[in-house]
């Protein structure tokens, strides 16, 4: 096969299933890795706040999929601007890492101890410390079973629709009817800045990151698992 057709068969594997995740999004099949980025989310804003110089008091998710880190001290603006930089970030290396086979284990490793410790240490209620746990015994086990190719595609897929769930989140926060308060609210409160504009920006910066990300995988598309 060569090189260009290799090309475009990774991206159509990855669309295909980015595609066939939004078509499934409503459903218990996606559920798991929505709750997985927003734990993923209130971890972002807890290690901003242990950053920046403050602490974590508690953080918890709910089967709403909405999620609350409590924190003391530390620098406001910060911890509000991670939970979106944040947890696309974390999908933005776990997507990387699919590519790069001697480092997925170790970045893999990484991203599992974090989600330990939170869940030691921070994570308040059964259905975060869950999710923390199941997700860490996947992330450990999974470089180290057979099928490679397999197993990549899986974080790769992982990955990216963790990044792409941020969209729906910002599109949430900025749309919704409801009165809770968001990270974009949030930073309006601090900046004077209308919160629309905030989320909009994310989403600006979110939607950038996943189109540099595809194009991530197309130029690696012809490239042979080591």
């Amino acid at each position: 096969m060569k090189k260009q057709q290799r090309k475009y068969i990774e991206l159509l594997i990855i669309i295909g299933s980015i595609l066939l995740s939004l078509f499934l999004w409503d459903t218990i099949i996606i559920l798991p890795i929505k709750l997985f980025v927003v734990l993923l989310h209130e971890i972002s804003h807890a290690i901003a706040a242990i950053l920046s110089g403050g602490s974590v008091i508690s953080l918890k998710i709910s089967e709403q999929l909405g999620g609350v880190c409590s924190t003391s001290g530390g620098n406001n603006f910060i911890i509000a601007s991670a939970g979106y930089l944040g947890s696309f970030v974390f999908g933005a290396v776990l997507f990387y890492s699919g590519y790069e086979t001697k480092k997925m284990y170790w970045i893999n490793i990484f991203i599992a101890v974090t989600l330990l410790l939170f869940a030691a240490n921070f994570i308040d209620g059964l259905l975060g410390i869950f999710i923390a746990f199941f997700y860490s015994a996947l992330l450990m086990i999974m470089p180290k079973l057979p099928m490679k190719n397999f197993y990549s595609y899986l974080i790769k897929i992982l990955g990216l629709i963790s990044c792409v769930y941020v969209l729906f989140d910002i599109k949430e926060d900025l749309f919704s009817s409801t009165n809770q308060t968001t990270d974009a609210q949030l930073l309006a409160d601090l900046t004077s800045i209308p919160a629309v504009y905030w989320a909009v920006l994310w989403l600006a910066v979110s939607a950038a990151g996943i189109y540099f990300l595809i194009r991530f995988a197309y130029n690696k598309g012809f490239r042979k698992l080591r």
